[in-house]
């Protein structure tokens, strides 16, 4: 079963897209949060676009694993998936909290990791974008 997004070339531009949009929504809430509180409603929708958009690169990046091996390994590909998954999910939170205890104040860690999410969001993009397979000729 695929997604309904998922292009003749795959599951590439989907985890593309939402990496692009992931990392323009990490920029925007950077650029949103200062010193004096901003709209709640912007800070929500940020975060909510942020939140769609790994859905759906994470959902791209589960079928691209699955089908990048054979039937019999996909139990296997997937679990050690989504165990980089939380591990890189661990390592994250470590980082991006000896980041904040470096910082000055909290407001200025909490730009610098979302400035550091938004760039390594982009890098993902990017190096998805260069492995993506030449349009198919028979569309």
């Amino acid at each position: 079963m695929t997604s309904p997004w998922e292009s003749p070339l795959g599951s590439y531009i989907p985890a593309m897209m939402g990496l692009s949009v992931g990392a323009i929504a990490f920029f925007t809430l950077m650029l949103l949060l200062n010193a004096q509180s901003p709209f709640y409603i912007t800070l929500i929708l940020t975060i909510m676009t942020i939140g769609f958009s790994c859905m759906f690169a994470i959902t791209a990046a589960t079928i691209m694993i699955t089908q990048a091996v054979s039937y019999q390994h996909t139990g296997i590909a997937s679990a050690l998936f989504f165990t980089a998954r939380q591990i890189g999910s661990l390592i994250g939170v470590a980082i991006f909290a000896a980041v904040i205890n470096k910082a000055p104040d909290l407001i200025v860690g909490i730009k610098y990791n979302l400035m550091i999410a938004g760039i390594l969001f982009f890098i993902a993009g990017f190096s998805i974008y260069r492995r993506i397979p030449a349009w198919p000729d028979s569309l």
